[in-house]
């Protein structure tokens, strides 16, 4: 059973990982201009735990080093610091 969870820019497939096999994979998607795009990576979803570790520890570190990107009061990301 395939599955596709979405939300404005990135976004996953949770697919078997072959016709035979039904060990889960995952697939993240992105989004450009209402298209998703599957970039043929995927990964084990034993997995899953390290990747939402990783993009923790990534947000902490915007938050700390970085600023906000802000043009004509929206903002745009992030960048680094002035040093």
């Amino acid at each position: 059973m395939d599955l596709e969870i979405k939300k404005k820019q990135f976004g996953v497939k949770i697919i078997p990982r072959g016709p035979n096999d039904e060990h889960v994979v995952i697939q993240i998607i992105t989004e450009d201009d209402e298209n998703w795009f599957d970039h043929g990576n995927s990964f084990s979803s034993y997995w899953i735990d390290d990747l939402i570790d990783v993009l923790q520890e990534t947000r902490r570190y915007i938050q700390h080093f970085t600023e906000a990107d802000i043009v004509n009061g929206r903002q745009y990301g992030y960048k680094f610091k002035k040093k």
